[in-house]
């Protein structure tokens, strides 16, 4: 059964790179909703801060006191929760996927090298090795991290993803 709120940020409303697809639930302190992470590519959860009694929204997305008795003690909530003028809408740690998470990691043992080869095709050339397979995942996920840091800090979109449901799917199509 959907979930609706009376205040809730309409399907389709933007919040940068977010966008809100339903909410999820609502309590005493604000309103969740299931949104699109544009930058990620993927679904996230995003809490708004919306303390039910103590604040309105007025017109399509400004969060203001309910009335003038609250004003001073929502200002100051607002403060804290990240924003003064407007409701703050957060992404939930729990549900946000790293970049890196997006790239499919091989390890393989190389007989030719006598050791453990890790490489991250769609991201990057080369990769690492070492003697401990471990060790070479560790070492491959930091260069993955920075790869994906050079390729922000460079303001250039990621190659395309590789991992994801279905890739397991596709790995067993092999003949």
């Amino acid at each position: 059964m959907p979930v609706s709120h009376a205040h809730a940020l309409q399907k389709g409303f933007r919040i940068e790179h977010y966008e809100i697809l339903r909410v999820l639930g609502a309590g005493g302190f604000g309103i969740t909703y299931l949104a699109f992470d544009h930058n990620l590519d993927g679904p996230v959860a995003l809490k708004e801060y919306f303390p039910a009694g103590f604040a309105v929204r007025r017109g399509e997305e400004r969060v203001v006191a309910a009335s003038p008795e609250n004003r001073e003690t929502d200002s100051m909530a607002m403060t804290h929760a990240g924003t003064k003028s407007g409701s703050c809408v957060r992404p939930s740690r729990s549900c946000a996927v790293k970049d890196s998470a997006r790239y499919a990691k091989i390890i393989a043992w190389s007989d030719e090298d006598g050791c453990y080869v890790g490489s991250c095709p769609a991201l990057l050339l080369g990769g690492c090795h070492g003697a401990d397979e471990r060790e070479v995942f560790a070492q491959l996920c930091v260069i993955v991290e920075e790869t994906i840091d050079l390729y922000h800090a460079d303001g250039k979109a990621l190659p395309p993803t590789t991992a994801g449901p279905d890739l397991a799917n596709r790995l067993q199509d092999v003949e």
